[in-house]
């Protein structure tokens, strides 16, 4: 039996993900944790190339408006804020976060950078190792209220938190592997809510208001996920378990920098309405590597505007812009 839980929710799944998330997860999430991930490979060569130009950037600047109005709301219920929106410039993303705090009367405001995961070399625009959750748990552990990393692995912006709040072993695979799981399905915001489901003509009526997830994780490593009450979209089998293969190349060998996640044999559960279970992740110890991410100019530039996917992509696209939140 689980004893302990956390409640953890995911704000945006990407850089320019929608900004209306943060009200409805502070406001009717009952959270103790809320995560923003915001960076994906190109983002870090454009987060570079901004910094080229200006030294003060180089981060996801979308987290100061959409912390800012919810400062107070945050601290009485005690939740605090962990997220990769640092980019290539953690410490310049604080300085920026901590005076918008001040202008909202907010002073004393806690805020963790972390950063190291940069490499410099010739010829690279852009080079980042990507870490796993153990600065998160430090930080946490030294008082902070916001955390802004640089190039962490995506899930272990949720694992950190669950590691932190039950005191999980370093090498205490299962549980390491089962939040990393928990983090790999909400990491990616409304995706696993409903907003890249197969089967979207079920959702898409409702995509204007669309709930961001929420991961319940108890202290044995199993966790449910849901979203905000009254909000739109699906959390059910279909998208949770399209969510856990997504960018899984081996579902029983998922390497992280934690832990390698063994997902063949998960179990899914509807618990009831937006309300599903997940159980049996098991783990094994990491590798004795971490992954690089590397990005060079090679003479093109690549432009795109959104790629629409699955059946019946146009009539998709149609509905998707009815719906677009900003």
């Amino acid at each position: 039996m689980a004893g302990r839980s956390i409640r953890v929710g995911c704000g945006s799944g990407f850089w320019g993900d929608s900004r209306l998330s943060t009200k409805q997860l502070v406001d009717h999430g009952n959270l103790d944790y809320l995560v923003y991930d915001y960076l994906s490979e190109i983002t870090m060569s454009l987060m570079t190339a901004a910094r080229m130009k200006k030294p003060e950037m180089g981060y996801a600047p979308d987290i100061i408006p959409s912390l800012t109005p919810h400062f107070d709301a945050l601290r009485a219920r005690g939740t605090k804020v962990v997220c990769n929106a640092g980019g290539v410039n953690p410490e310049g993303c604080a300085e920026a976060l901590a005076k918008a705090a001040e202008k909202k009367g907010v002073k004393d405001l806690k805020i963790a950078a972390i950063g190291g995961d940069q490499i410099f070399e010739s010829g690279i625009v852009s080079a980042n190792a990507y870490f796993g959750a153990q600065s998160v748990v430090e930080a946490l552990k030294q008082g902070a209220e916001v955390i802004l990393t640089g190039r962490l692995t995506d899930s272990a912006l949720i694992l950190g938190p669950a590691v932190h709040e039950f005191g999980w072993a370093w090498n205490d695979w299962d549980k390491l592997a089962a939040g990393s799981c928990a983090g790999h399905i909400v990491e990616c915001g409304a995706q696993c809510t409903g907003g890249n489901h197969t089967d979207w003509r079920n959702v898409s009526d409702s995509w204007w208001n669309i709930g961001f997830p929420i991961a319940e994780i108890n202290d044995d490593g199993s966790f449910l996920v849901t979203k905000a009450p009254g909000t739109g979209g699906k959390v059910a089998f279909g998208p949770v378990a399209e969510q856990l293969t997504y960018e899984v190349g081996n579902p029983a060998a998922y390497i992280l920098p934690d832990v390698v996640a063994d997902f063949s044999e998960v179990k899914i559960e509807e618990l009831g309405e937006d309300l599903v279970k997940v159980t049996g992740v098991t783990g094994h110890p990491p590798t004795d590597s971490l992954k690089l991410g590397k990005t060079k100019l090679n003479g093109f530039r690549s432009m795109f505007a959104v790629y629409f996917g699955g059946r019946d992509p146009q009539e998709k696209e149609c509905l998707t812009s009815r719906n677009v939140q900003i």
